[in-house]
């Protein structure tokens, strides 16, 4: 809770509004200055029913979605273009982190076509699957890869049947393979 509340902190300091998505399962521990959003338990492939799924973290407007691990070094100044995805790549300290994407901007105006296929907050592959579905959509697609997304240490809270699952969800929904996705990824945030 500790690693949240700093990052939350961080958040606020650079005039961000925040907003916590969770499930009504989970206990709230609340923050001040953070305004909670109650979603039902949710029901997908994982065995996780207490995580939020993505579109529940989208909503209806969309907006700035930050993993709560993410410390902000400075502003997000970027100059939003209307109707593109925005994808802030994380830094562990002042390295470019090799494969997380945990800032997102997503405009109102694309919320709408972001579909619920099962992925679930806090679980891998979801930070893939946007900008990929985003770009078989159509939709244009932006990245900052400043030094400002600092990606806060913590243990790893998923397994390897939670990965296999990620895996298997997007290749149903989107018809590609692991390995061409990462591809995919790499090569649109110029980490290839």
């Amino acid at each position: 809770m500790e690693r949240q509340l700093a990052c939350v902190a961080s958040w606020q300091r650079y005039g961000n509004d925040v907003v916590a998505v969770q499930t009504s399962i989970e206990p709230i521990r609340p923050i001040d200055g953070v305004e909670y959003r109650i979603v039902p338990p949710s029901d997908t492939a994982f065995d996780r029913s207490y995580l939020p799924l993505i579109t529940d973290l989208i909503g209806d407007g969309g907006g700035l979605l930050l993993n709560s691990d993410i410390e902000l070094l400075g502003p997000i100044d970027f100059d939003f273009r209307p109707g593109a995805l925005y994808c802030g790549i994380r830094h562990n300290e002042s390295e470019l982190e090799g494969f997380g994407i945990d800032a997102f901007y997503v405009p109102p105006g694309i919320a709408c076509k972001i579909p619920d296929v099962g992925l679930l907050v806090g679980m891998p592959g979801w930070d893939w699957w946007l900008p990929y579905h985003c770009h078989l959509a159509g939709i244009p697609i932006d990245v900052d890869k400043r030094p400002i997304y600092h990606h806060t240490p913590h243990p790893v809270c998923w397994s390897s049947i939670d990965h296999a699952t990620s895996k298997r969800i997007i290749r149903e929904q989107c018809g590609i393979k692991h390995e061409a996705l990462k591809r995919f990824i790499l090569e649109l945030t110029g980490r290839l």
